[in-house]
């Protein structure tokens, strides 16, 4: 064999195995990036779910009777949080039900404290 045609296998050979050591850590890279992604545009449920148990804890406070502006907004972030998920928006739907999560918190606590 000539020292060229040598050369050229080297050259093959070490450009094989940098393309190897390349691709588990490209194809990782692109794991790690689409499940981010996913993992931002899928379904809210545990959020709707955060926000429809709070809102039902706040209605079981009377909350609508003893804070109804804290209450009713909560409603309303609810309402914006189904809409967004009519449309597709699951961040938009994620968001609002957090939102809807955090008043109808605050509206149980200020019935609570009402109450007594």
């Amino acid at each position: 064999m000539s020292w060229s045609v040598m050369l050229a296998c080297r050259s093959l050979y070490t450009d094989a195995r940098i393309k190897l050591k390349a691709k588990p850590l490209l194809t990782g890279f692109l794991l790690c990036l689409s499940l981010l992604i996913t993992a931002c545009a899928s379904f809210p449920v545990q959020e709707l779910s955060d926000a429809r148990q709070a809102l039902q804890a706040a209605r079981a406070a009377h909350a609508s009777e003893r804070a109804p502006a804290e209450y009713q907004k909560a409603v309303q972030l609810l309402e914006d949080a189904d809409r967004a998920i009519d449309q597709g928006d699951y961040h938009q739907a994620r968001r609002a039900a957090r939102q809807a999560r955090n008043m109808a918190l605050r509206a149980r606590h200020k019935a609570d404290s009402d109450s007594q």
